[in-house]
């Protein structure tokens, strides 16, 4: 069913690897987001927003389905998604926001190279100069090769050299945002001259995503330079908003956070801790309460549905999404009691997040390929209230608990 009300024009803004705390808006003394903060006065922002998985094909998967990775199929990342997956995903008939929008009448543009089924539903998507999947897979390959000679350290080497860049395309072959937002800019202005249909815009941002775009930061592997890839990222999304209307629907959102030494993760986005999972949610626009702070547990797969709500459409089918407008009218209280959160990449966990619980089970492998190591054991309960850096595992102490959570994972992943 679909409402006679005018149709917003959304563009939906994610800044890969974003996490909230560094953010000026969520308590953050550096001054180095003032336009999100800016959009923050004018909008409403989720204080307590997590992401249900924290690698960038899974999650922007839930993103736009509005799904958990059980529920979409799609689990792992990179060139580990089996075909098998995304059959999964198809059998499911999964929609997309951006298919439900154009079948809406909404022109459809992304501006990322995740492309495979990522790419559906949009009348513009960047053509790729480098097949992203295969070239991870390849160089995998390689690394694997220089670690069974026991010279590794020389792979890591050679591999951010130009030849080496020129031939295989390097590990951080991300498409710049600079590039990203002139072309943004020039979408949103032709779309407006032509107004004869509301657009749906999807921008990807990558520079906070590792390695970092921080070109004056020496070192690459510190918070100094994660911040200041920050600032540049602010900056570029400063110029999207100084091209869009303001009654144009804003939503900012990273697909996970990222980890800066929190529990032994050093600038990583692996874990399922608050740092790794805990993401800004912004939204700005027409019918969006101004300077509004909800403090009520979010997903990240609940922008699926308020993005419909907000776009006067009905969507039936299956969804783990909510929306969030509710919140925002002061209708009620909480959407959601907890988010559930996998991974699958490094190690494979499940969570479950409440407001004053977390709850890890390993559920496969449980030594992290990225570190080594077990981190914080197999299974692992934090009470946030007293512990909210989560640095005592108290699930030993609570049985009953840890049995009540420890059921509800083993029904989600069946």
């Amino acid at each position: 069913m679909t409402h006679n009300t005018p149709k917003p024009n959304i563009i939906f803004i994610l800044v890969d690897a974003l996490r909230a705390s560094n953010l000026g808006s969520f308590g953050y003394p550096k001054p180095i987001t003032p336009t999100l903060d800016k959009l923050a006065t004018r909008g409403t922002t989720f204080e307590k927003c997590f992401s249900c998985t924290n690698a960038s094909d899974p999650a922007l998967t839930s993103l736009m389905s509005g799904m958990y990775t059980r529920s979409h199929g799609i689990l792992h990342h990179s060139y580990e998604v089996a075909q098998k997956e995304i059959n999964t995903m198809d059998q499911r008939n999964v929609k997309f926001i951006q298919q439900i929008l154009k079948e809406h009448g909404y022109n459809t543009y992304a501006l990322d190279f995740l492309a495979r089924w990522h790419m559906r539903g949009y009348d513009y998507y960047p053509e790729l100069k480098i097949d992203r999947t295969k070239r991870k897979k390849q160089l995998n390959r390689i690394s694997r090769f220089f670690k069974f000679l026991h010279i590794k350290p020389l792979f890591k080497k050679i591999s951010h050299t130009n030849t080496f860049r020129k031939i295989f395309g390097g590990f951080d072959a991300y498409p710049k945002d600079t590039d990203t937002t002139v072309k943004a800019v020039e979408l949103i202005q032709t779309s407006t001259k032509d107004n004869k249909q509301p657009y749906f815009l999807f921008v990807h941002y990558w520079g906070v995503h590792k390695p970092y775009t921080c070109p004056d930061v020496e070192n690459k592997r510190s918070t100094q330079c994660y911040d200041n890839a920050i600032e540049t990222v602010d900056k570029h999304i400063a110029e999207i908003l100084d091209a869009a209307n303001e009654q144009d629907i804003i939503v900012v959102v990273g697909d996970h956070a990222e980890s800066l030494g929190e529990h032994g993760i050093s600038f990583d986005h692996h874990g399922l801790y608050d740092p790794s999972l805990h993401v800004p949610l912004i939204f700005a626009g027409k019918n969006i309460p101004e300077g509004k702070r909800i403090n009520a547990l979010s997903c990240t797969t609940d922008i699926f549905s308020t993005l419909l709500d907000l776009a006067h459409i009905t969507y039936n089918a299956k969804t783990d999404s909510v929306s969030l407008v509710p919140l925002m009218q002061d209708k009620v209280q909480e959407v959601r009691k907890e988010v559930y959160t996998e991974e699958n990449y490094y190690q494979d966990k499940a969570a479950i997040r409440t407001t004053n619980h977390k709850f890890i089970k390993t559920i496969g492998q449980g030594i992290c390929q990225q570190c080594h190591i077990v981190h914080g054991g197999d299974i692992e309960l934090y009470d946030l209230t007293q512990d909210p850096q989560e640095l005592n595992n108290i699930a030993q102490k609570h049985p009953d608990v840890v049995k009540e959570y420890s059921e509800k994972i083993d029904i989600l992943i069946q």
